[in-house]
């Protein structure tokens, strides 16, 4: 049984793997030799060579559950004091309210004045 292979012609002359490589690293020495830019973002919006879209928004949403309401306050104070905080919201948990849906109010006011 014959085996054939397939031969590939060599590309033409415009198209050079050295060439491509050479120029690829040429983009990269002159990337290299460019001045760098670190930016304080939210005391320095831009640069003469960057700028931050107008339009640009970004948002995230940070969950905490606890039953220490002190700890998680404290928790919150040291986040506002690194990170731009729209809204604070809070609730109490479906335990506490599924008790406090069982309890009468003498027993409420009872567990208050512990």
């Amino acid at each position: 049984m014959a085996i054939t292979v397939k031969t590939l012609k060599q590309p033409a002359r415009e198209v050079s793997y050295l060439r491509a490589t050479l120029q690829g690293m040429a983009i990269t020495f002159r990337h290299v030799l460019r001045k760098k830019v670190t930016m304080e973002y939210p005391e320095q919006k831009s640069t003469a060579q960057w700028s931050l879209s107008q339009r640009w928004r970004g948002t995230q949403e940070l969950i905490l559950e606890g039953t220490d309401f002190a700890a998680l306050g404290g928790l919150i104070g040291r986040l506002q004091e690194r990170l731009q905080v729209a809204s604070i919201d809070f609730s109490v948990s479906p335990a506490r309210r599924a008790a406090a849906a069982t309890t009468s109010p003498a027993e409420t006011a009872a567990m208050a004045g512990r």
